[in-house]
């Protein structure tokens, strides 16, 4: 599979991310803006949607949330009394109404033409919806401990500020289908039409919060610019991070590290989160390694004892290679020597061996292909 290469981007790095199975496409600025190709991300994908980027105009948050809320409840007429309600960090059946009414009541010190709201996704991928199961209430688990990230992110590295989740103003939905829109691939090559469902296991979840508090006295903001007020991808490092200690996986923020590292450069903004990192996630070090490897030779297994990760000094390597081969140290050759064994050269020792190994193959093909190297044979045929 091709992927469309920034100028700033090596084969190098996109060959290493498909190894770790993290592929996805960037936007490329060699191709036109009609035919950039779709982010497509194939790992936890939390995000803050900005309503000037994203294009809907659903996600308008300037004024009332009714449009968005209507928007959200477009699968309730297919499930019909199945379908899912609005939840927050206390229910789980909170009704459209009551929504509406909570977060446009929440606006007091806001301008007219200022932020009332913000909207958030949280979009697992099939590996890690497997791992909770498919289960409903395990991903409104999970979207309640995300949120309390979220308030922790406003209280900086330090908690100054000591806001909880239990002070957010939030509603949260789960939608179980994706759609096409017109400027995917597939519709512009007329194979499905737009609005058609995406195949495949696409469970997210959409959240509103409102940008002022449950008690309508601090306002909230996740989108300012002031990384020491709330950090967004720092925030969305923590979540992943949480749903790898929760579910002991350790690949879920592996696409935003790697990104951030694009980004910058270096580790510096990673290295600040490495406190939330789980232990299980993090490269073993140098001790650690020690302690396994004293650990193998010390045991009686002789499984470990002979495996090829234990470190053997030079001699014992030397030696053991020696006895299985039944070579006499005297007549092997150094790296250098071109003179080969007993005066033969290199060349027809290789040409002797490669004959006996084909000989031996067709003729006793149970057997060793070639017996112990001894000069003296080699001499005298």
């Amino acid at each position: 599979m091709k992927f469309p290469l920034e100028p700033s981007v090596s084969k190098a790095y996109y060959k290493s991310m498909a190894y770790r199975n993290s592929i996805f496409f960037y936007q490329s600025k060699n191709y036109p803006k009609k035919s950039r190709s779709t982010i497509y991300f194939r790992r936890m994908h939390i995000k803050i949607i900005n309503p000037k980027k994203d294009g809907n105009s659903v996600y308008n948050n300037a004024g009332s949330c009714i449009k968005l809320v209507k928007y959200l409840t477009k699968e309730d007429e297919e499930k019909g009394i199945e379908k899912e309600f609005f939840f927050n960090h206390n229910s789980d059946r909170v009704s459209s109404a009551q929504v509406i009414n909570t977060i446009d009541n929440l606006r007091s010190g806001v301008g007219k033409d200022e932020v009332k709201y913000y909207s958030l996704v949280i979009s697992p991928k099939e590996q890690e919806l497997v791992k909770i199961s498919n289960s409903v209430s395990e991903l409104r688990k999970y979207t309640r401990q995300v949120m309390e990230e979220y308030a922790s992110s406003f209280n900086g590295l330090n908690k100054v500020k000591k806001v909880q989740a239990k002070d957010l103003a939030y509603f949260a939905k789960i939608e179980f289908n994706r759609y096409y829109k017109g400027s995917d691939e597939e519709v512009k090559q007329k194979k499905v039409k737009q609005n058609d469902k995406k195949p495949g296991n696409n469970m997210h979840v959409h959240i509103i919060v409102s940008r002022k508090d449950i008690t309508n006295k601090i306002k909230l903001s996740p989108q300012t610019k002031n990384k020491k007020l709330f950090h967004i991808e720092g925030f969305k490092l923590k979540g992943c991070y949480l749903f790898d200690r929760e579910h002991l996986t350790n690949d879920a923020a592996l696409e935003l590290e790697n990104r951030m590292i694009k980004r910058t450069g270096t580790r510096e903004e990673l290295n600040l989160y490495k406190q939330f990192k789980p232990e299980h996630c993090l490269p073993p070090t140098a001790q650690t390694v020690e302690e396994i490897l004293k650990s193998q030779s010390e045991s009686q297994d002789p499984i470990l004892k002979e495996s090829p990760n234990i470190p053997q000094k030079p001699e014992e390597k030397s030696k053991k290679r020696d006895e299985q081969e039944n070579v006499d140290t005297d007549y092997k050759p150094s790296k250098n020597s071109k003179k080969g064994i007993n005066g033969i050269p290199q060349v027809v020792v290789k040409i002797h061996l490669l004959f006996r190994f084909i000989f031996f193959s067709k003729q006793e093909p149970n057997s060793v292909p070639f017996p112990a190297l001894n000069p003296l044979i080699l001499g005298c045929k």
